[in-house]
């Protein structure tokens, strides 16, 4: 793989939003704003794609992990990685907060799927893609051993990065932090 951790690397914000970046030190503080979603369709017929993230273009093999951060406290508020192809063909992996708190995945291939496990405690998130399979990790500690969350393909040039959205609250503010993203050059 070639660059790793943040520097160096050219990233975008999806959606403008109070935040606080430093590269080198790979942390990012963001605020979710009301109303603010990735999800298509399915049970609710909600379509959303104004989420904020900030990614980084990667055309092959990719590594992005993350150390996540909140006070989760509205139901779907939710912090995590997030895999964009485009509008209608994407994957977010996070913690979020529905009843209680929960990591998941939601891929999207025009209509949003969502799978989700409760969890006590907010940690790490990892995605990494080898050709066309990507595959998305949890782990709650820094010596933890990875659990797998989901396994798809996703073929095409994605933007990869962190996230936070507040669907249904007020907001919240997120840190992501220890963030290493590494592209195949």
């Amino acid at each position: 793989m070639g660059s790793s951790g943040m520097a160096g690397l050219e990233w975008v914000w999806t959606r403008v939003t109070e935040s606080d970046v430093d590269l080198d030190a790979g942390v990012v503080t963001l605020t979710a704003t009301h109303g603010s979603d990735y999800w298509r369709h399915t049970a609710s017929g909600v379509v959303a794609h104004n989420g904020h993230a900030l990614v980084a273009r990667a055309g092959g093999d990719v590594d992005l992990s993350a150390r996540f951060d909140a006070d989760l406290a509205t139901q779907y508020d939710q912090v995590g990685l997030l895999v964009l192809s485009n509008e209608t063909d994407w994957y977010k992996t996070s913690y979020e907060l529905d009843g209680t708190l929960c990591v998941g995945g939601v891929r999207t291939r025009h209509d949003s799927d969502w799978s989700r496990s409760d969890v006590d405690g907010l940690g790490w998130l990892r995605v990494v893609r080898h050709g066309d399979v990507v595959e998305s990790f949890v782990r709650h500690t820094d010596d933890g051993e990875w659990r797998m969350i989901r396994q798809f393909r996703m073929p095409g040039v994605l933007d990869v990065g962190v996230y936070a959205a507040a669907p249904s609250g007020p907001g919240f503010t997120a840190r992501a932090s220890e963030i290493s993203l590494r592209i195949a050059s």
